[in-house]
């Protein structure tokens, strides 16, 4: 039976970095009878020839074919295109992976669809993009409709139809060159009649090698990297007729593939003769090829960058650079507490730039704000961003530190224009005022609860021509405080610990996971008695998600006279967790003195959560010490405010998801509002 799916992997030495790529293969839900793999080993001198043909023997839908080395992986990936037989071929790496699902997921969004190309949601350990295209699933759409497409993903590790890619003649350059998957997708992408984008769950990782160094320090051929882009910018005159995808796909590669390449470290670092080639060839390209509307609607930076390219001043442009090197986000939490299980942070955001993280401002002069004069006016006078102030966004995620799977979280924010010292002074320190909403059991499209492991929280700042990133910190007050900056919660069925620690430099890390991820530190004072004598409950500083029991657990007293089990249970009630047992009296015979109390999930095997210490007296009574009691009048108002603050948070999450839906002109206004508010 002919196969759905082909999957075809260049290799050219990856040596053991291969293994990670089989075992992904080996291990998909889609039947060995649906799919087949091509390995093209493209000269391989460190025995992966080898190690892919005793594959191919202990695996039927494995094949194997052995060409001289390419200089590239363009040959290979056309001779695996060649001898694929699926209707659909995806392109997967060497040194990368699939996730168990992918081909399958992946598949089924091509069947349903009748997609020429499906774009599966993606983790980079090695780049940086953004995930705007994966917020949501989308059956039916193309570039035309969804021009981000080429913002996003212009890689060729995406699942193509087959007769799509033959029909049309498209296939990728072959030897050494530079953007060959660029111009591969980009053909591909404007003869897709059907392009499906599949976000509520990864597909594809992009694995870091540890010898990748000195690739990535590779500077480009000034005079290649020219011609290959010209040849992309032939082919979007060619084949797009549509004027605004036409000027936006140009912006999209003056910007990638012109500007970022005059501004960042490598480019600062290199030898000066270096830098006059490189600058003098794009700036030429630059001069005939992108006119005066894609440098309008650059953002600031890159607009000075712009300028400066096509007036031909290195000198200038080699002085904005090292200026503005190594932007920054400096994000920290205002605010955060549970409620309903849900985690909201309130956090302020500015962008700092240089080695010393000064943060950038802007200076307000006769009702026009500037940018910063130490950034650029002496190299082409005064840069109003009045009109670019609105445009500037925040955007929140968390990221998984082991795979870097990122999924953005629901939220807002709206910029604030403080006075960055004395209140009459004319600087301003541009900043992000926001809320977010973190919900451990619904993320991304899929609405699935996170993955077991340690969460960073992400910052990505776009606007002014800047796209920065920053971790998430607490403030120094919070690190410095007795008690955890935000309480850790139990949560999900089963239940899971989910517990935001903060690192050594602050940075905000959420640990989820079973018992193994308990807390280690619980306030002291926030332990509050609720029941003690013959049976015992203690409230402690922990969020829930629900009422009731949420888990079987074991309390155990450990003391001078021993150490002893008691059956127990963790509860749910206002929002925080209880500690309780039954009758203890009858449990069996505990030798009276002082013990200190600890709970566990399950058995008592778990690391435990220290519940306080307590007395056990004669008559097997036990009383807890130095830990508050609560009166009832104490707990019916912690239940009122409970409630409040549950009915806020709704709002403000039923608030957030009609702000989502708003068209981009009323979101520009809410943000406004919400940042002079907020300010």
């Amino acid at each position: 039976m002919r196969p759905l799916v082909t999957v075809v992997i260049p290799a050219h030495n990856p040596g053991r970095y291969v293994e990670p790529c089989i075992r992904s293969l080996v291990r998909q839900s889609m039947p060995k009878t649906r799919f087949e793999v091509v390995f093209v080993d493209d000269g391989s001198t460190d025995g992966t020839g080898a190690r892919l043909d005793k594959l191919a023997r202990d695996q039927a839908n494995v094949r194997v074919v052995h060409i001289p080395a390419s200089g590239g992986p363009g040959r290979p990936r056309n001779v695996g295109l060649e001898a694929a037989l699926g209707e659909y071929v995806q392109f997967l790496d060497a040194d990368d992976e699939l996730a168990p699902r992918a081909l399958e997921r992946l598949a089924r969004m091509a069947l349903a669809n009748d997609s020429d190309i499906v774009l599966g949601k993606f983790a980079s350990e090695t780049m940086t993009r953004r995930q705007d295209l994966f917020t949501r699933n989308r059956g039916a759409t193309t570039l035309a409709d969804t021009p981000q497409l080429a913002d996003a993903s212009m890689g060729p590790t995406k699942l193509f139809r087959a007769a799509l890619l033959r029909e049309h003649e498209i296939t990728f350059p072959e030897g050494w060159r530079q953007m060959e998957d660029q111009l591969f997708t980009l053909r591909a992408y404007l003869a897709a009649r059907v392009i499906s984008i599949l976000g509520d769950e990864p597909c594809y990782f992009f694995n870091k090698r540890e010898d990748e160094g000195h690739i990535s320090a590779e500077l480009v051929d000034p005079a290649s990297h020219v011609a290959h882009l010209r040849e992309i910018l032939d082919e979007i005159d060619k084949g797009v007729p549509d004027d605004e995808l036409r000027r936006r796909l140009i912006a999209r590669f003056y910007r990638v593939e012109v500007l970022t390449r005059i501004a960042d470290s490598q480019f600062l670092a290199a030898p000066p003769a270096y830098q006059a080639e490189l600058f003098a060839a794009l700036g030429e390209l630059a001069r005939e090829r992108f006119g005066t509307g894609v440098h309008e609607g650059l953002g600031a930076f890159a607009r000075i960058r712009s300028r400066l390219l096509q007036e031909g001043d290195l000198a200038d442009l080699v002085s904005l650079g090292q200026r503005a090197e190594g932007f920054t986000v400096d994000a920290r939490v205002s605010k955060a507490s549970w409620t309903n299980g849900r985690l909201g942070v309130e956090f302020r955001a500015t962008l700092s730039r240089g080695i010393d993280n000064r943060p950038l401002t802007l200076v307000e002069r006769h009702g026009t704000l500037l940018l910063d004069p130490a950034v650029a006016e002496d190299l082409i006078g005064p840069v109003d961003v009045s009109d670019e102030l609105g445009q500037i966004r925040a955007q929140v995620s968390l990221v998984d530190r082991g795979t870097a799977l990122e999924w953005i979280v629901p939220g807002g924010a709206g910029l604030s224009l403080r006075p960055a010292g004395d209140p009459d002074d004319e600087i301003r320190l541009p900043t992000l005022v926001g809320f977010v909403e973190v919900d451990p059991q619904r993320v991304g499209p899929g609405e699935q609860p996170l993955d077991d492991g340690a969460w960073d929280v992400l910052i990505r700042w776009s606007g002014l021509g800047i796209q920065a990133t920053g971790l998430l910190r607490f403030p120094r007050r919070a690190r410095e405080a007795d008690r955890p900056p935000i309480s850790p919660a139990l949560l999900g069925k089963p239940v899971r610990w989910i517990v935001p620690r903060a690192g050594a430099d602050g940075v905000v890390r959420i640990s989820i996971g079973g018992s193994d991820r308990a807390p280690a530190h619980i306030a002291d004072a926030e332990r509050r008695v609720l029941r003690d004598g013959s049976g015992l409950a203690v409230a402690l500083p922990i969020a829930t998600d629900r009422s009731g029991i949420l888990a079987p657990a074991t309390l155990r007293l450990k003391g001078a006279p021993g150490t002893f089990d008691l059956p127990a249970s963790f509860n749910g009630s206002v929002g925080t967790l209880v500690v309780a047992t039954g009758n203890v009296r009858g449990q069996g015979v505990i030798p009276p003195g002082r013990y200190e109390l600890t709970g566990h999930l399950g058995d008592g095997s778990a690391p435990g959560i220290a519940v306080g210490a307590a007395l056990v007296r004669a008559d097997g009574r036990i009383a807890f010490l130095a830990v508050r009691r609560d009166s009832l009048l104490t707990r019916v108002r912690s239940r009122i405010s409970w409630t409040g603050r549950s009915l806020t948070e709704t709002a403000r999450t039923r608030a957030l998801a009609r702000f989502r839906r708003m068209p981009p002109w009323a979101k520009d206004l809410v943000r406004a509002v919400y940042g002079r508010l907020r300010a």
